[in-house]
């Protein structure tokens, strides 16, 4: 192959290397993204409410921090009449919810 032929085809195998990559990155980001979504979907743990029970007092149990019973009542808010809950009621608990 002369000089000339091999200077013509890096540009091509330039490209192509940089369209493989691409490919290769852009199918990892595709994948940690619905590996995320899938993680973040999963993370709720039913609970059933006991005699007693309040979204602060099932935070503290459940989430070690009475403040996180804003983020039971945001889950759960469609189920939830006037910020009542009854014993035998079954709530969603976001397991993702950081302790601070």
């Amino acid at each position: 192959m002369s000089f000339s032929a091999a200077l013509r085809l890096k540009p091509i195998l330039l490209a192509f290397a940089i369209g493989l990559i691409s490919h290769f990155i852009y199918a990892k980001l595709i994948r940690e993204n619905d590996f995320n979504r899938q993680k973040k979907e999963h993370r709720v743990m039913e609970y059933t409410v006991v005699s007693g029970d309040s979204l602060r007092k099932i935070a503290r149990k459940m989430l070690g921090k009475e403040a996180f019973w804003k983020s039971i009542y945001e889950l759960n808010k469609n189920h939830i009449n006037d910020m009542t809950i009854r014993p035998g009621q079954k709530l969603k608990i976001p397991l993702n919810t950081r302790i601070k």
